[in-house]
């Protein structure tokens, strides 16, 4: 296919499961789908290592890795995307020694534009396997994805709402103390939801299956999916919505296989942007985004006041959950609007429509240089 496409000038396009925020996706001429490249091909237990086919999601490859006692190391929040995917627009984690997906990747099996089927890895063909690793389809058409693996662990997982000032002060001590660590600010309020994991010594004490569909599903996906509808149509209630959100939240602890602590069911439509920082900046950044002045973003007019701080002005910008919106974007449809702040000179280079000035609401540990990354 890809050789009689080279030869008429059609351009091929390798679609995942349509995760990705972007149009990365779109296909003009030709698209093809991994629906049948599903399965693990092998396993190599010396190596510690398993290759998969690269349409395969994965829910479905934690689930057989579970199965013969074997996990990956670090997972993103959404287990629906496809392997080649998920790899291929940088989706990451936090914490562990690698948070990226893409990091963990010991081979890839690419087909080329002239029909070539080519094996590459750490130690075969290294520079176009470190391009093709986060290559975002360009290099060609992933086929098959080769994955590190380690023997299947527990998660111990503890989410607790605090304060603003409490969460800063004791940033350095969180991140030092846990595998895992996700903050996430509530804007219009002095709430961060704080979530710890870390690898248990203790069998797995898991959430009942009644308390798991209540708040994973009924509170987390079908009631707050309802609210933020509200909030896209009546953006002044944002405000409100994300305050109540904020006063509802409440501790909880368990355990459970890795894969089912890191990664969560999402059933509410969001887009979203990500911005790196190095972080040992980002509590700065997100602390002089919360200080700057004010300006509330969630509306879709500069000229629209915030009724409950009449100095306050908006922007267009929709988010998944509360994070740091951005001007200069074209309005996205989301289900998940939540307000964020800006500056005047924000709004100024917004107008202007300059390039966003980058973000920063969702930190995370991993590595000598671990980044900060908007939730979501």
């Amino acid at each position: 296919m890809l050789t009689a496409a080279r030869r008429t000038g059609l351009g091929v396009k390798m679609v995942g499961s349509g995760h990705s925020f972007t149009d990365i996706a779109v296909a003009n001429e030709l698209m093809l789908r991994p629906d049948r490249l599903v399965g693990i091909r092998s396993v190599d237990r010396d190596a510690m290592t398993v290759t998969a086919l690269s349409g395969t999601p994965l829910h479905v490859l934690n689930d057989r890795l579970h199965a013969m006692g074997l996990a990956l190391h670090n997972l993103g929040d959404i287990g629906q995307q496809t392997i080649a995917g998920a790899i291929s627009t940088g989706t990451h984690g936090t914490g562990g020694f690698w948070a990226s997906l893409s990091a963990q990747v010991a081979g890839l099996e690419i087909v080329t534009a002239d029909g070539a089927v080519v094996q590459t890895s750490t130690s075969r063909d290294v520079e176009l396997f470190h391009a093709a690793r986060v290559g975002l389809g360009a290099l060609g058409i992933i086929t098959a994805v080769t994955v590190m693996v380690e023997p299947a662990f527990t998660l111990d997982a503890v989410e607790q709402p605090l304060r603003w000032d409490e969460a800063v002060d004791r940033y350095e001590q969180l991140v030092s103390e846990n595998h895992h660590l996700d903050m996430y600010w509530f804007p219009h309020t002095d709430t961060m939801l704080v979530k710890r994991n870390n690898r248990a010594v203790d069998s797995a004490q898991p959430l009942s299956s009644m308390r798991a569909w209540v708040e994973d599903e009924l509170v987390a996906n079908t009631i707050f999916g309802a609210v933020n509808r509200l909030g896209n149509t009546i953006p002044r209630t944002v405000p409100w919505l994300n305050r109540i959100s904020a006063r509802a939240l409440t501790a909880r602890s368990y355990s459970d296989a890795s894969h089912r602590v890191l990664t969560s069911p999402r059933r509410v439509v969001f887009k979203e942007m990500e911005y790196a920082l190095p972080r040992e900046v980002g509590i700065t950044a997100l602390a002089e985004v919360r200080g700057s002045d004010r300006t509330v973003v969630v509306g879709d007019q500069l000229s629209r006041r915030d009724p409950v701080h009449p100095r306050r002005r908006h922007l267009a910008v929709d988010r998944e959950r509360p994070g740091v919106g951005l001007p200069g974007l074209p309005r996205q449809r989301a289900d998940r609007p939540h307000a964020v702040l800006l500056g005047r000179r924000a709004i100024a280079q917004g107008v202007r429509r300059a390039p966003p000035l980058g973000q920063a609401a969702h930190a995370n540990r991993g590595g000598p240089r671990p980044l900060l990354r908007p939730l979501g």
